[in-house]
């Protein structure tokens, strides 16, 4: 195997315990959530929303900041997992804030939006196509 298809074995392993830890923190609320008291914090329902739209943002916005920072140290192939890992680690933070809003609350808006952060986590799937377009130096007209 390859220095590149071991990159990419090791960022599935990590982007799947990634989305694993939401999940089953979610699980664990859904199926408690019968047998305890539950306490109604409005304000960690709002900030919930707030974090998961600045993380949906930053998701989006990440990559291309720190491919930027990233242009000069090592190669291609670590820099594009440190910059997968702190994409994910953005949209898990905003995950984990609204699994615990609906853990302590019940409130079923705050597990539906972790439910969309743990789908966006999912879809910033490791690939070489998007290594190779974020970290190449033509622009995207010059392709």
């Amino acid at each position: 195997m390859n220095q590149n298809q071991n990159i990419f074995m090791n960022l599935r392993v990590i982007h799947f315990a990634m989305i694993t830890g939401p999940s089953a923190l979610l699980a664990i609320s859904y199926i408690s959530l019968t047998e305890r008291e539950l306490i109604e914090i409005a304000i960690l329902t709002q900030l919930g929303l707030g974090i998961a739209i600045l993380a949906g943002i930053a998701a989006i916005f990440a990559p291309i900041y720190f491919a930027k920072q990233l242009k000069i140290n090592s190669d291609k192939e670590v820099k594009y997992q440190t910059v997968k890992i702190v994409q994910w680690a953005i949209i898990e933070a905003a995950a984990l804030m609204n699994a615990l809003s609906f853990y302590f609350g019940g409130n079923l808006e705050s597990a539906g939006i972790a439910i969309l952060m743990i789908l966006l986590m999912a879809s910033r799937f490791p690939s070489q196509v998007e290594m190779d377009k974020i970290f190449t130096d033509k622009p995207s007209y010059m392709k």
